[in-house]
Formats: C-alpha cells, sequence, structure tokens
C-alpha cells in the first residue's frame, strides 16, 4: 500500500510539472514534517526579467508573411538551402528567448551563431529538429536552455536550416524596411554572404547581466 500510494504521487508531481505547475511535497520520516517546494521551469515563455536586444518585427510582432527568404531540404530538385541574418545585440545578457517568423513543412534547425568574417561561424546555441508551424502566423518562440552570454554591440547570425531532405519552409521578411547582412547556405555549414538584403524577421531577448 506505500508503494501504491508513492507511486502516485510521483506520477502526479511530474503530471503538474510538465503543465507548468508548483506543489509542496510534504514527506513524514521519523515524526518529523519536511516541505520540498518543487517548482517547474516553463519552457514555452519568456523569463518576466528578459528584455529585447533585437526585434525586427513591429511592435505587434507583425512581418511581411507573403514575401519570404526559402529554407530547402534537397529532395524534390529544390536543392539545399538555408538562411541566416546578423544582429548585434543593444544590451548584454544571458540568452532567453528567440521569436522567429518560419512556417512550411517538415523539421529545420535553428541556429545562433558567432560571425566569422562577415558569415555565420562558431555555433552558440542550436534548436534541433524543430517542427515548422504549417501556416504564417505568430512568431515561433523557442526558449533558450543553455543561456549562453551575448555581448552588447557584437555580431551574432540567426540561421536558420533544413533539418530534413523533405523540409519546406519559408522564413518570411521583416516590415520595418530593416536591411542587413544576410548569408546561405547550399550545403550544411558551407555559408556565403548575400550581401545587404532586406532581413527576415526575428528578435532576441535576454537576461541583463549584473
Amino acid at each position: 500500500m506505500k508503494m501504491k500510494n508513492t507511486k502516485m504521487v510521483v506520477v502526479f508531481a511530474i503530471s503538474l510539472l510538465i503543465a507548468g505547475g508548483s506543489w509542496t511535497f510534504v514527506q513524514m520520516r521519523h515524526g518529523a514534517v519536511k516541505h520540498a517546494a518543487i517548482k517547474a521551469v516553463r519552457y514555452d515563455v519568456a523569463d518576466p526579467a528578459a528584455i529585447s536586444a533585437f526585434s525586427s518585427f513591429d511592435s505587434r510582432k507583425r512581418y511581411r508573411a507573403r514575401v519570404t527568404c526559402a529554407v530547402y531540404g534537397e529532395q524534390g530538385g529544390r536543392g539545399y538551402r538555408g538562411q541566416a541574418e546578423w544582429f548585434s545585440p543593444k544590451v548584454s545578457g544571458a540568452l532567453d528567448v528567440i521569436e522567429i517568423a518560419v512556417h512550411g513543412q517538415g523539421l529545420v534547425n535553428i541556429i545562433l551563431a558567432e560571425d566569422e568574417k562577415g558569415i555565420p561561424g562558431k555555433w552558440v546555441e542550436q534548436f534541433e529538429g524543430v517542427t515548422l508551424p504549417r501556416k504564417a502566423a505568430a512568431p515561433l518562440l523557442l526558449k533558450s536552455k543553455n543561456r549562453p552570454v551575448l555581448n552588447l554591440g557584437t555580431k551574432y547570425w540567426l540561421c536558420a536550416e533544413p533539418a530534413q531532405s523533405s523540409t519546406a519552409g519559408q522564413w518570411a521578411q521583416n516590415n520595418q524596411k530593416l536591411q542587413a547582412g544576410s548569408a546561405y547556405e547550399n550545403e550544411q555549414g558551407k555559408w556565403a554572404s548575400l550581401g545587404q538584403t532586406m532581413s527576415c524577421a526575428f528578435s532576441v531577448s535576454l537576461v541583463p547581466t549584473l
């Protein structure tokens, strides 16, 4: 009976944590009552302490849904293609969330990278095998788990590349007429500059460092 109750408590705790709640576990041991507060970490929402370090969305997070850059796998004769946009954060801090205006079919890898002579270089963080929303809607939110520190004024790249040969994705352009350096790849990891073009839409939020 004791083992059965223990299992029920564990199942309840896991279910509640997945749902994003919090609970207090009361443990009886040798007549003493011990409280262990457990608080779930939410991976689908921004940290309340986070602030915008860069954004190419407008104030309502809108973008040009019908003007896009391709993110394709090689299946169907389209040829492999990835897209990258550079940015420079206006504050220093730990990466919290990235929001990116992508949609389509299949899986993509979203990569945050350092700059290396004008193209994406060493990875800072990767979101691997992300499922593309089928339609252009609210930007896709990606919550950082590694929380790397990004530095004020340093150049970084946000990259989207196909994770499957059948991927057929689109990264929509911004509606703020923001133009910056872009890059593309026709083979994984082999980036080339596109020069100054209309930037695809995304935002980066950081928790400022003290």
